[in-house]
């Protein structure tokens, strides 16, 4: 898929750390983009939260890995964004745990080492974003259709006092290789996996115009 009139000729891979669930998304060269979507189980207490978040990074990231391996790509091919959380920033905008912001910046902190350690990415090539960074401190109501429309997919809003974007394109194959099927309700974190990636499109897109500049 050519990316709103651009191809930035990378694998980029758009990373939304949370709690009970993760989400990747790469943006493919000339094809759609895929996600990778996988439960987790509800954890007791914060550090058997890590432990399984580290062994369903570690599931996904080598679901990519045997995704790729066949089409012999270098770890140059490669950029990666990870949303970080802002916490200052979350807490001028509402009540939050703080434990809970703790325990993202720990996953964050788990999918970069596990993108080095098992898709050999340089760390120069692995961002860490805030969400306030990459959504342009912008709402999913307005973010989220965003994404969907520049990868060229129709959608509808739900979620009622929240609203987020559900696509209602056939979205079978960004989901064929996906470890769980999504609810409806669970594209509200998935499309953030693919704005990331979006957003990572655009960034890479000014990186080659300043290139081609000098």
């Amino acid at each position: 898929m050519d990316l709103v009139g651009m191809n930035v000729g990378k694998y980029i891979i758009g990373i939304d750390p949370d709690v009970t669930k993760q989400s990747l998304a790469m943006l493919v060269p000339n094809s759609p983009p895929l996600v990778i979507y996988k439960k987790v189980p509800k954890a007791e207490g914060c550090r058997e939260a890590e432990v399984l978040q580290l062994a369903r990074a570690t599931e996904v990231i080598r679901k990519i890995l045997n995704i790729v391996e066949g089409w012999q790509l270098k770890p140059e091919t490669f950029e990666v964004y990870i949303e970080h959380q802002n916490m200052e920033q979350q807490k001028k905008e509402k009540k939050v745990n703080a434990q809970d912001l703790t325990n993202l910046a720990h996953i964050s902190g788990i999918w970069s080492g596990m993108v080095s350690a098992l898709l050999w990415v340089p760390h120069k090539q692995i961002h860490i974003v805030t969400a306030s960074t990459w959504k342009n401190s912008q709402p999913k109501r307005i973010n989220q259709p965003r994404t969907l429309k520049a990868l060229g997919y129709e959608y509808k809003m739900m979620g009622g006092k929240r609203p987020y974007a559900t696509p209602t394109s056939d979205m079978s194959t960004v989901l064929r290789y996906t470890m769980d099927q999504p609810n409806p309700g669970d594209w509200e974190d998935i499309n953030d996996s693919l704005g990331l990636a979006v957003y990572g499109a655009k960034e890479e897109a000014k990186v080659r115009r300043r290139k081609i500049q000098r």
